[in-house]
């Protein structure tokens, strides 16, 4: 019932980060245009917009290792068999939000950068 539960959240995470990464392309349509007629590559479109990114998924599984670290701590101390918190364990689940989120996110991304900026700067 609990990897059912993990299951279904790691599917809804999933399609938060797309419809996420959907919204910031699509604001970004023209910048991304422009920088594609200055020069820009393909690579420095799709590392300028995962960078951002990853930025905000390191910082939050900060927050979210910290308060789940103690929270678990706490509840394992009313236990009489206890077991201890290992720290693979964040950081498997770490590597495999991060995963998600460069699927979710890269995939939008290279959509937007191999588009031609000539649809995306025709009516401005």
């Amino acid at each position: 019932m609990s990897s059912t539960g993990a299951l279904l959240a790691s599917i809804i995470s999933f399609m938060g980060l797309l419809a996420l990464s959907v919204l910031k392309v699509n604001r970004r349509t023209k910048e991304i245009g422009m920088r594609k007629v200055l020069g820009d590559s393909e690579s420095g479109i799709l590392n300028m917009l995962l960078k951002e990114t990853l930025v905000l998924l390191l910082l939050s599984m900060i927050i979210a290792f910290i308060a789940s670290y103690i929270s678990m701590n706490y509840w394992l101390s009313g236990f009489s068999d206890r077991i201890s918190l290992h720290w693979s364990h964040f950081v498997i689940s770490g590597i495999s939000a991060a995963i998600i989120m460069m699927i979710a996110v890269g995939w939008q991304s290279w959509r937007a950068a191999i588009k031609n900026p000539v649809e995306s700067l025709r009516y401005e």
